[in-house]
């Protein structure tokens, strides 16, 4: 991950786009028959220079033998907005297994 936030940082320093700040790694955040839920928070940069906090929220699956990550991005505000992402992201799943 830190890697490609490097990567993402060197593509867009001229651009003025959106940089990738500090991350921070939540680890699996909940399992169950669906998928494996992780998550991670990152320091976004802004092209005008304000920072602020965003989450990820990604999901992992097998539906018919293919791997299949499902990523939901917000704004961080704490274990709260995390809590909320995971219960979207959940529902998600259940609706791409369910249609598959």
């Amino acid at each position: 991950v830190d890697l490609e936030a490097e990567q993402v940082n060197r593509r867009n320093a001229d651009s003025g786009d959106v940089q990738l700040g500090r991350l921070e790694r939540l680890g699996v955040l909940h399992a169950d028959d669906n998928a494996v839920y992780y998550g991670l928070v990152a320091e976004v940069i802004s092209g005008d220079g304000r920072a602020r906090d965003a989450v990820e929220v990604g999901a992992m699956t097998l539906i018919k033998g293919k791997l299949v990550s499902y990523l939901l991005y917000g704004e961080f505000r704490g274990k709260a907005s995390v809590d909320q992402m995971l219960g979207r992201q959940r529902s998600n799943m259940d609706r791409l297994i369910a249609g598959n």
